[in-house]
């Protein structure tokens, strides 16, 4: 079995613009945005999608930039930093380190960040927003493009719990912090009271699905144990992965770059295959999957590479 290492790309090797990137599993694929640390947009599971959707992390009321990130199949991870002033004069260096990992088989992405400073002492107030807004839609039938419309959702919360709800699903998101909604109202923007650490880990969970209480369950089922549930996403992952390299040719040069690139290329293989219920066939390809761009596929080409899906999927 080969390492999944290969699969990798550098913030230092992508052409990828921000909006272009993203993780899918087969059922869902959000967008982590790349030049900000804890930012997702477009979560797209068919048949639903979300709509100008929006979930922002930010400390002491900032979002921070990342200035790296490396993509991988599994998991994409960003690094940021941030230096505060505090009144006393001194200054606050704040690193920080966030993980998205998309739940194996499930509709539910999994942000973990981590934040520390570089003080020997907790004397830096640091308070926790989650920001979430869009929409939600469902669609019978996806064009080759990610769809698109004018989503309307009711902000909803519930015992831990916001859920942006409509008549065609829901999206909830939960936090293993304590947050609260900010305002008598349900405005979207969630906070946890301002602490003084000096180190922190926290995780958000999004879960998308046919009505509130599908989502709100699974958010509750993954944040009783967060790091199990990325566990078995990886490990789901190391098993896809040996499926593709034991299906299909090995390809072994003196030059590592064409190595690395009959690697990255075997893995639109993985990252265009579908296994939705709702779809008919199980599994099914597409001629993209990233961020829910062209999930059909015309069944005479299945993707151009006719030789390839046979052989890694003869049924």
């Amino acid at each position: 079995m080969r390492r999944i290492s290969p699969y990798k790309i550098n913030h230092d090797q992508c052409i990828l613009a921000p909006e272009d990137c993203g993780l899918v599993n087969g059922l869902i694929t959000v967008n982590g945005w790349l030049t900000e640390l804890t930012s997702l947009r477009g979560v797209y599971a068919p048949p639903y999608f979300s709509d100008n959707f929006r979930l922002q992390v930010r400390f002491n009321g900032r979002s921070i930039p990342a200035y790296g990130y490396t993509w991988a199949p599994a998991k994409l991870t960003r690094q940021g930093h941030h230096v505060e002033a505090l009144e006393d004069g001194r200054k606050v260096n704040w690193s920080f380190h966030s993980e998205l990992t998309l739940g194996a088989n499930q509709r539910v992405a999994i942000l973990k960040v981590r934040g520390s400073n570089g003080l020997h002492k907790n004397c830096s107030p640091m308070k926790v927003q989650v920001e979430v807004t869009g929409g939600i839609r469902k669609l019978p039938h996806w064009e080759f493009g990610r769809p698109s419309g004018a989503g309307i959702a009711d902000k909803r919360w519930k015992d831990g719990i916001f859920s942006l709800v409509s008549s065609d699903g829901a999206l909830s998101v939960g936090c293993t912090l304590p947050l609260m909604p900010l305002g008598p109202l349900c405005s979207g923007v969630l906070e946890e009271a301002p602490l003084e650490r000096r180190h922190f880990e926290f995780y958000v969970v999004l879960a998308i699905g046919a009505n509130q209480e599908e989502s709100e369950v699974i958010v509750r089922k993954i944040l009783t144990n967060p790091v199990a549930a990325c566990d078995a996403s990886h490990a789901r992952w190391k098993e896809r992965v040996k499926q593709l390299t034991t299906a299909l040719p090995l390809f072994d040069c003196s030059a590592p770059k064409w190595n690395r690139l009959y690697n990255q290329s075997l893995l639109h293989l993985l990252l265009n295959e579908w296994d939705v219920p709702e779809f008919k066939l199980h599994p099914s390809y597409s001629t993209g999957g990233i961020n829910g761009g062209c999930v059909c596929c015309y069944l005479w080409n299945y993707g151009r590479p006719f030789r390839l899906w046979s052989m890694l999927n003869p049924q």
